[in-house]
């Protein structure tokens, strides 16, 4: 498949409004507790945004997911396609346990692949020249 850079996104909604309107799409707590805390703890802080004021393990206060969701909507779309890779940054320095990052990233990648499903998100470029597979000798 051939991405192109040039693909019309289908929506000018910005990341805040993608964010809302994906949770809103969720009925399981956890997972919608999983997103949440994924974007307000990592995702917005590895992009320069608010750092949550309550401590690990407690849960995020509401001034701290208002701050949050109101740097998101003025992000980059780009920067939300990249939000698992961004997150994980963020979850090294925090020296968070193997489960912690696999759960963060799974909660923004889904994000992400729902966001790409739905057009809100242009594809990722193929940085692989056309062609250059066949050339590619597997197995001789």
């Amino acid at each position: 498949m051939n991405y192109s850079p040039s693909l019309k996104v289908l929506s000018s909604l910005n990341p805040q409004q993608i964010y809302s309107q994906y949770v809103g799409l969720l009925s399981d707590k956890k997972v919608i507790f999983d997103l949440q805390n994924a974007v307000v703890r990592y995702f917005v802080p590895s992009v320069g945004g608010p750092v949550p004021s309550a401590q690990k393990r407690r849960p995020s206060t509401s001034e701290d997911i208002q701050a949050a969701l109101d740097f998101l909507e003025n992000l980059s779309l780009d920067a939300l396609s990249n939000a698992p890779d961004l997150a994980g940054k963020i979850l090294s320095e925090y020296g968070s346990s193997t489960p912690q990052k696999e759960r963060v990233r799974r909660s923004l990648r889904d994000l992400v692949d729902w966001a790409l499903d739905c057009g809100y998100l242009a594809p990722p470029v193929n940085l692989i020249p056309e062609g250059i597979c066949r050339q590619i000798q597997v197995g001789k």
